[in-house]
């Protein structure tokens, strides 16, 4: 008797912004959800055990469950994992096993004969334009709240808005490009479980101070109860160069500015307490998932209370410093966008963050903080920004240790800020005993 196993588990990037919403596979096309099609032509082929391999928004799938002869695998690393390779490791390709996609359309039942779905054809629908041309109904409302939220914006209709395009898989929070009459703007959706840990409210405060500043110009609209924003699209630009020197004073010049800005909120980020808060919140969660990282905590207290009432003073700040937040232009100028952990806060956040992302080692970090202080340099402050090198290094370890603990884990860059604040964190130590 032949089984089937429907994949299910993955994220469709090609398929935004439908598939931000929900899994391709319930999406509704020609009037049925495309995973009930194939459920149904299984059951006229006599395959009457389907089990579908879930793991992103696997919740929404659940209602399936109460059909006869249904069951569910769990892919808990689907991020880092697809389906197929899964199933292999796991043994679970048996002999007599039919595998499908749950978000494939087929015009006939690709089930019935022995060729099975190698040989049928089926609709190309790999995007949300390819969608609207197999299913007109899409043309004009989609259903989706993400293209509704756009047209509010903009005040057009949903045919206006096409061209839709993910971009960098590495980031968080998921942003795709939409065109609109021949230009192109951003989306950004916030990730799941973030606006635990971050205020919409201030990060739309915080960009409409910089693009008065003119460090970051791309703002437009962003929703603070739901956390979406829309922000002008920068054409061609780089990323910086970690191993530049030259790259990194550009980037130190754009830090200065934005750090000499007068500029006072009443929000911004404190990373030892933020920190204690998500450690709180994780222990809520999963009791054990801190418990090995106990130590590293003391030793990090230690050192962030060196820093408490030195000459270091608060300003306005970034918080998210990493690479993707940088486009470096043609022009010669920088510019630094995402703005969702910005306020007032400590400046070694935003030059700890960026040296923890270059994973630089203790003499490019040090080289790195010098050439920022320049002519501010004193023994006092170097050490007030490795300290907070170390520090920020940690918070970001215990902010991955959450998207885990949320099922949606970074297990890459969890083991990298993990390896970063364990480095760091033993040699100050040793060094400002």
């Amino acid at each position: 008797m032949k089984k089937l196993i429907l994949i299910a588990d993955g994220f469709f990037y090609d398929f935004v912004p439908l598939s931000l919403e929900k899994p391709k596979g319930l999406w509704e096309v020609k009037g049925e959800k495309l995973v009930e099609r194939l459920i149904k032509q299984a059951k006229e082929a006599e395959i009457n055990d389907i089990s579908i391999l879930i793991g992103y928004k696997s919740e929404m799938f659940s209602y399936l469950g109460e059909m006869p002869g249904i069951s569910f695998i769990e892919n808990d690393h689907y991020g880092e994992e697809n389906g197929i390779e899964f199933l292999k490791h796991s043994g679970l390709l048996e002999e007599n096993t039919v595998v499908c996609s749950s978000g494939d359309y087929y015009f006939d039942n690709p089930f019935i004969d022995a060729n099975g779905v190698a040989e049928k054809e089926k609709a190309a629908i790999d995007t949300f334009q390819d969608l609207r041309e197999f299913d007109s109904k899409y043309i004009l409302y989609s259903g989706s709240q993400i293209i509704r939220n756009i047209r509010l914006v903009f005040r057009c209709e949903e045919d206006e808005v096409y061209n839709f395009r993910y971009i960098d898989r590495r980031q968080t929070n998921a942003s795709f490009v939409f065109e609109i009459k021949g230009v192109n703007y951003i989306y950004r959706h916030p990730a799941e479980g973030i606006g635990e840990l971050v205020s919409w409210k201030n990060e739309k405060e915080a960009m409409i101070i910089v693009k008065e500043l003119g460090i970051d110009p791309t703002y437009i609209y962003a929703d603070i109860r739901e956390g979406w924003k829309i922000m002008e699209f920068i054409g061609p630009h780089g990323k910086p160069d970690y191993a530049s020197f030259e790259d990194s004073k550009k980037i130190i010049k754009l830090m200065r500015k934005l750090h000499s800005a007068d500029v006072v909120t009443d929000f911004g980020m404190r990373p030892w307490e933020d920190a204690e808060a998500t450690i709180e919140a994780l222990n809520n969660i999963d009791t054990q998932i801190f418990v090995p990282y106990k130590e590293v905590r003391e030793k990090i207290k230690v050192l962030y209370e060196q820093t408490i009432n030195d000459s270091v003073k608060k300003c306005f700040c970034h918080g998210d410093t990493y690479k993707p937040n940088w486009m470096m232009m043609p022009d010669e100028s920088v510019i630094l966008i995402d703005w969702e952990y910005a306020g007032y806060s400590d400046p070694g956040i935003d030059v700890g963050y960026y040296i923890v992302d270059a994973d630089y080692d203790i003499d490019d970090a040090e080289r790195f903080i010098r050439e920022y202080l320049s002519e501010d340099y004193t023994d006092e402050k170097f050490k007030h920004f490795m300290i907070y090198t170390a520090l920020i290094a940690y918070y970001w370890f215990i902010w991955a240790l959450m998207r885990r603990a949320v099922g949606e884990p970074r297990l890459d860059i969890e083991e990298k800020y993990k390896q970063f604040t364990l480095k760091y964190a033993e040699h100050l130590s040793e060094r400002y005993a």
